[in-house]
């Protein structure tokens, strides 16, 4: 009789079949980018024609499947954007590929640091921007030479200012007012460098083509285009239904005598203006009142354009009034420090204890003056000369256990959240058992899987506690991130943490690694003393066309 009977094979999950799918596309994804960098060969990017081929391809397929523009445009924009690990030089027997990591492990030991904090980015970029414009010379020290920074330098030069560096200096030395010159100029991946420059063009009849990279590429341009009519612009996008970069601006000069922002415009672009407001022909008043990040605008622009002697004048409420200037910029200028660098390296020394004393004025906006007064909830004892441009930082760990009434503003759990995450995961991996912080919504899934990096959750008492001590490979999300995790592996327990894109950090601190491998300060004490030991005066070697005379001996008698 026959056998109908036979081994039926369990079907696989919804979540096993997706799970399976995602490997396939990620797969694929990597045989894309293999064969575009075949494409690209050795000029670094793709034949306009071709990539204009690939572009039309993919949208008259992708409408076939779908109508958001996500995935008809910004899809396309990333796929061209992605980067994957060159190829091994083997493969295991198991087909995975094995990739190496950068391991935290810092020693846990008192700290000693002396260095100058570098200066903040955005006023470096502002008054870059403003003594090209104007004609004047600037002098600028203690920079963040990051690629932002070099983006805004190039484009300036481009314009006819003639800008140079020297390690962490910037000289410019403009001879004339650079002037709004119908050009390409390539903005880096840096929203701010591409709204200081879209603006002082906005004020001035002129054209304008701007190309972006990395992540400045996949950004929604849509609040800018509706919101550029009214000042008598217009923006245009270079790729037919796309809402990013590139894009060709058109400008008449012309501006209201009101301007209204509207909420969902980006703060830096209306900072960006009102700083541009006076190189225009007319009187301007701008009003923000309606903008989620008024305070942040007044406190970003409102010094600068003092500082600079423009005629600007808050008129409450939220409302600027600007003229057209002639600037004037002090003969010292003395830019506050970036924030995100001095709340790491204060934190630092908080969470290792010992000494740091550094050059650099603080900044005294909210964000600034909200980090600076959670330290000294925290324990941490900040001093500043302001006279001197000095600060002195003395921490002593985190072994106590900070108060439980501590107050987080709604500022810091937004702007500040990756330094909230740190701090809290490092007295969790101590041993210490906090309350969650209640982060805002667009926060959520970034603290989340920052805590899993570190294998921390929370108990039945909703408190955060180190449940899996295994170190997993993670991934930043982006390099505030990055300089998290950094920070709550100098409180680790066995090996360090492993961190897979530890490169991203140069985007805010190139120098961030050098500081972090040398915290006791050994190497930094040591090349100074290499320096300051005086070294013997060099041989030299005279080369001449000279003959010498020898002298005719002579014979005693």
């Amino acid at each position: 009789m026959p056998n109908f009977t036979r081994d039926h094979q369990k079907r696989p999950t919804l979540r096993e079949e997706i799970i399976g799918l995602d490997r396939e596309l990620l797969n694929l994804l990597l045989r894309r980018f293999n064969l575009l960098e075949h494409m690209r060969a050795n000029r670094g990017h793709l034949v306009p024609v071709e990539e204009k081929e690939l572009r039309e391809a993919w949208q008259n397929e992708a409408q076939r499947f779908s109508s958001d523009p996500r995935v008809t445009n910004q899809l396309f924009s990333l796929l061209q954007e992605l980067n994957f690990f060159p190829r091994p030089a083997h493969q295991s027997s198991t087909d995975k590929l094995a990739r190496s990591a950068f391991n935290l492990a810092p020693p846990q030991k008192p700290v000693d640091l002396h260095f100058a904090l570098p200066a903040s980015a955005w006023h470096a970029h502002a008054w870059l921007t403003m003594a090209a414009f104007s004609g004047q010379n600037l002098h600028l020290e203690h920079c963040l030479m990051h690629d932002a920074q070099h983006a805004m330098l190039r484009a300036l030069n481009d314009l006819g200012a003639h800008a140079e560096t020297s390690e962490d200096n910037i000289t410019l030395t403009a001879t004339s007012p650079c002037q709004a010159k119908d050009l390409s100029l390539h903005c880096g991946n840096s929203f701010d460098v591409f709204a200081l420059l879209a603006t002082q063009y906005i004020v001035r009849p002129s054209r304008l083509r701007c190309t972006a990279e990395g992540n400045l590429k996949l950004t929604n341009l849509s609040a800018i285009a509706h919101f550029l009519p009214s000042l008598g612009a217009r923006l245009a996008y270079v790729v037919p239904k796309s809402t990013g970069f590139p894009i060709r601006l058109e400008c008449s000069g012309v501006l209201p005598k009101k301007i209204g922002i509207p909420q969902d415009l980006p703060p830096s672009f209306v900072e960006a203006l009102l700083l541009a407001l006076p190189f225009a022909e007319t009187a301007t008043t701008v009003s923000f009142a309606e903008h989620p990040d008024r305070e942040r605008i007044l406190e970003r622009t409102q010094g600068i354009l003092e500082e600079a002697e423009a005629q600007a004048a808050e008129v409450p409420p939220w409302t600027m009034s600007v003229n057209p200037s002639t600037l004037r910029f002090p003969k010292k200028l003395t830019l506050p420090c970036e924030t995100q660098v001095a709340a790491a390296v204060f934190a630092t020394v908080h969470l290792l204890g010992g000494h740091g004393e550094f050059s650099g004025v603080l900044a005294k906006d909210a964000v600034s003056q909200d980090i600076l007064a959670l330290f000294a909830d925290l324990g941490l004892t900040i001093r500043e000369d302001a006279a001197l441009e000095t600060i002195s930082v003395q921490g002593k760990g985190c072994s106590e256990l900070p108060r439980q009434d501590l107050h987080f503003s709604q500022c810091l759990r937004d702007e500040a959240a990756p330094l909230l995450a740190a701090l809290w995961a490092a007295y969790a991996l101590k041993g210490h058992s906090l309350p969650q912080i209640e982060f805002s919504a667009k926060q959520q899934k970034e603290v989340r899987a920052f805590f899993d990096a570190l294998g921390l959750s929370t108990n039945e008492e909703g408190k955060l506690i180190a449940a899996n001590t295994q170190s997993v490979l993670w991934n930043a999300p982006s390099p505030a991130w990055a300089m998290s995790l950094a920070l709550a592996a100098t409180q680790r327990k066995g090996e360090g943490f492993k961190l897979g894109n530890a490169g991203i950090i140069t985007e805010i601190w190139p120098k961030f690694w050098a500081v972090y491998n040398d915290l006791q300060g050994s190497k930094m004490t040591a090349a100074k003393a290499s320096q300051d030991t005086p070294q013997a005066p060099r041989r030299r070697r005279i080369l001449t066309d000279a003959l010498a005379e020898v002298p005719r001996e002579v014979i005693e008698d």
